[in-house]
């Protein structure tokens, strides 16, 4: 057996010879003992870098919205789904994309790229639920099949969406809070320029969060060849 001390917010164990405890160049935090930002910069510095969607939907009366949402992923193939969570606004107000998305349960999601960060990036600020953010960042509105929501048109791939499921994460309606969406996907439309139709593969640099308010792209990559894991298993 082992005990810890806390030292501040910090916990300390008193027998790190042993091979279960925290070795003493690491630091332990109780989740409980952090506020709201502390808690979310170390888990947003650790799971880097976060694929950004640029999540696209329409109110009932027709207006448009946009969203960069960092929280994202694919969840299966069968049934096609991802999913991503909608954190409630400091004011404890849920954002517009919330709403949306609970009246029409339909949505477009869009990968991102360095070619049109900055004008998507722009979608980031406060925009009332009148404003058409379209409009407002420039970018491309081109008709869904499926959805009311259109799509990036500079975007090179886009997934048309139907609510699938969501999930209140935390006290619902506050600050911090979250509604995890899952979506199942109707279609997807891809850029030619990007895809291999005989393979099957996609080739897209896309941005990704990172810590902090750092953004980048794609780094070095490489394939494995082993005898544990390769397409076979998919």
């Amino acid at each position: 057996m082992w005990t810890a001390r806390i030292v501040g917010r910090v916990v300390k164990n008193q027998v790190p010879s042993h091979r279960y405890c925290n070795s003493p160049k690491f630091y332990s935090y109780d989740c409980e003992s952090l506020d709201k930002i502390q808690r979310y910069r170390l888990l947003c510095g650790a799971i880097i870098p976060r694929p950004i969607a640029v999540i696209c939907t329409q109110d009932l009366k027709g207006t448009n919205n946009i969203m960069l949402a960092s929280f994202f992923a694919p969840v299966t193939s069968e049934p096609t789904t991802i999913s991503f969570a909608l954190t409630v606004k400091a004011n404890d107000e849920y954002k517009d994309t919330y709403r949306n998305i609970m009246e029409t349960k339909e949505f477009v999601v869009c990968c991102l790229t360095k070619d049109f960060f900055e004008k998507a990036y722009k979608t980031s600020q406060e925009f009332g639920p009148d404003v058409d953010e379209f409009e407002e960042s420039q970018l491309t509105p081109i008709p869904s099949r499926y959805v009311r929501a259109p799509r990036v048109g500079e975007s090179p791939v886009a997934l048309e969406c139907r609510l699938y499921r969501s999930m209140n994460i935390g006290e619902e309606g506050k600050y911090g809070s979250a509604t995890l969406i899952v979506g199942e996907v109707l279609a997807i439309h891809v850029d030619s320029k990007y895809f291999n139709p005989s393979t099957f593969e996609l080739s897209v640099e896309t941005v990704s969060r990172l810590g902090g308010l750092e953004f980048g792209t794609t780094g070095q990559g490489w394939e494995v060849q082993n005898p544990y894991w390769s397409t076979k298993n998919w």
